[in-house]
């Protein structure tokens, strides 16, 4: 008999923010609000010129949302911090054409996208370098180097920050996102003794 030991692994947090009791209003109320946003073309693709919303108090209840969804996600896979605070959120859409070349994002921890319409997927790449440079062809889905995920109105992706990832042509309508980043905040490695000198607060 052959077992599989899955090492290192890589997750990405799934949420389908209608499960929420005020998702799909907050969700309809936003995208509302976003139809308001001005956008900039500074970037490879049109952006929010604001990207604090959640400072601002059009966006409270989906920032009230999501921070929710983050102390689920701080439970459930036991992070060792008080909290996470967001420190950026922004808006991208992408037109008919438009790639998002592959990136990560620094001065974080855990990024997100949550997604209001359907379009191009995310794809996200392998990030053990080394077995980029392996010679064998493997005949299974258990090594692959990028793995890509559907757009779904509702469906809220969370990863890590050093995860590169970007997006494949967009071949439909215009497709429009949410984006943010997040820091643990207050005490934290406060429960995990050998961290005594990564201790934050």
């Amino acid at each position: 008999m052959i077992h599989k030991n899955f090492i290192f692994p890589t997750i990405i947090f799934n949420v389908n923010i209608f499960d929420y009791g005020e998702g799909r209003r907050v969700f309809n109320d936003t995208l509302k609000q976003i139809q308001k946003e001005k956008f900039s073309d500074i970037s490879l693709l049109p952006q929010s010129e604001d990207s604090y919303l959640h400072k601002r108090e059009e966006y409270y209840d989906i920032t009230r949302l999501f921070t929710r969804i983050l102390d689920d996600i701080k439970n459930e896979y036991r992070y060792d911090t008080e909290r996470f605070d967001i420190s950026q959120m922004w808006i991208n859409k992408s037109r008919y054409g438009d790639v998002h070349p592959t990136h990560y994002h620094t001065n974080s921890y855990l990024s997100a996208v949550l997604y209001f319409t359907e379009g191009s997927n995310i794809s996200f790449k392998d990030p053990v370098y080394l077995r980029l440079n392996s010679q064998l062809i493997v005949g299974n889905e258990l090594e692959t180097h990028n793995a890509a995920t559907n757009p779904e109105p509702g469906k809220l992706l969370v990863f890590p920050s050093w995860l590169y990832h970007g997006t494949e042509k967009n071949e439909t309508h215009e497709r429009i996102s949410m984006s943010f980043n997040c820091l643990p905040a207050g005490k934290t490695n406060y429960n995990t003794p050998e961290l005594i000198y990564s201790r934050l607060n």
